[in-house]
């Protein structure tokens, strides 16, 4: 089995422009940090990738049972108790080689899947259902990337309400990484662009039509390459920071990306359009842990231009197992501190951390993992 931006059986490695704003006054009355909604598959097994509607009140994930029949399943819940909704898709296979992945919500209220059938260790494929609108509960059809069933997704930007999503993939009979722009409602894609980057980290301006990504030269160098989904045209400029890159995030409008690094405990915010760029370290790092303090996965809020960076390991409460989530603006200030999550797991780097925000409401979910992983959701307010 597989967790989103990692490959099985080849080596485990480790949204947005148009924004409904419902309830956002509502939104910031709440207390800041964890909300009581808590989303519980239906099956009890480890989700295996999530992501909420930004325009409406659905959100989607998958999960999978580690035992018995290897049961899998795709669903959807209500954003507002945590109810699941709907089983869309389920199945079971003999020897637990069949998973199911949610990717995400991908324009506009598409829900996008990735099933993974693996009857044997070099004969692995790849499927991708759509659930198009996720609120119709109800896989509508496939999403059909070049490369067929070869193809395995590593990353996918998240920017809901713009028709294209930029595409990170591992073509197994190649065994090379590919980027590429789609859009799943339409099943269209732009130049299929090989290059060799971050795994599982990938951005998109959406004012240029870019997809951000960041390469290591292995000497500890990081570089921040554009790729032009429209021409295929790459471009790179020397990075902040060092050490593997964790999450990636951008401003379209503002031509802002902003990443962690694992090693410096960082956070670097890149001007794209003068190719410059600065580092900013998560707070008490040298007095309270190590590199374990690092933050992992960005997400932007486009309405209240804020960028969200979660720290599983949290440096705000030290010999402790309790996570934090540590909101900047576009200047690389911090402007609020959410403590009090349950997000690290010492599976943290392959069933990675993620984020799925409602900037309208002012509001997301987050892991909450348990000894085997990703266990349920846990809503929260900024």
């Amino acid at each position: 089995m597989r967790s989103p931006g990692f490959s099985c059986p080849t080596l485990l490695i480790v949204f947005l422009a148009f924004i409904h704003l419902p309830n956002a006054h509502a939104a910031r009355n709440e207390p800041k940090g964890p909300a009581k909604v808590i989303v519980h598959p239906k099956l009890g097994g480890v989700i295996f990738g999530f992501d909420v509607d930004q325009n409406g009140s659905e959100g989607l994930l998958s999960e999978s049972l580690l035992g018995g029949k290897c049961h899998y399943a795709t669903e959807t819940f209500d954003q507002r108790t945590g109810k699941i909704l709907k089983i869309v898709r389920q199945g079971e296979s003999s020897n637990c080689g069949d998973d199911d992945v949610t990717w995400g919500v991908v324009g506009s209220s598409v829900g996008l899947v990735e099933h993974q059938h693996s009857p044997s260790l070099d004969h692995l494929r790849m499927t991708f259902p759509v659930v198009n609108p996720l609120d119709g509960n109800e896989v509508t059809g496939s999403w059909l990337p070049p490369e067929k069933k070869s193809a395995e997704i590593w990353g996918v930007s998240r920017n809901q309400g713009t028709p294209i999503n930029a595409f990170q993939v591992y073509n197994l009979p190649t065994q090379l990484f590919y980027v590429y722009g789609s859009n799943v409602a339409k099943n269209t894609f732009g130049p299929v662009v090989q290059i060799t980057a971050t795994p599982g980290v990938i951005g998109l301006n959406t004012k240029t039509q870019r997809a951000v990504l960041i390469s290591s030269d292995g000497s500890g160098k990081l570089f921040v390459n554009e790729v032009d989904l429209s021409t295929g045209n790459v471009t790179s400029f020397l990075g902040s920071g060092s050490g593997q890159v964790m999450g990636l995030a951008v401003d379209s409008a503002d031509d802002i990306a902003v990443s962690t690094t694992f090693g410096d405990a960082g956070v670097e915010f890149y001007d794209l359009k003068n190719e410059t760029g600065f580092e900013v370290t998560l707070p008490f790092i040298p007095q309270n842990c190590d590199n374990a303090c690092t933050g992992v996965d960005v997400e932007f809020d486009p309405v209240h231009k804020l960028f969200l960076v979660a720290q599983p390991i949290s440096s705000q409460q030290p010999n402790s197992t309790s996570s934090t989530i540590y909101v900047y603006d576009t200047h690389g200030t911090i402007k609020e501190t959410l403590n009090n999550f349950n997000f690290y797991t010492e599976r943290f780097d392959v069933l990675p951390v993620h984020m799925a925000l409602h900037p309208g409401k002012r509001s997301g979910f987050v892991d909450i993992t348990d000894n085997e992983g990703v266990g349920s959701l846990q809503s929260f307010t900024y």
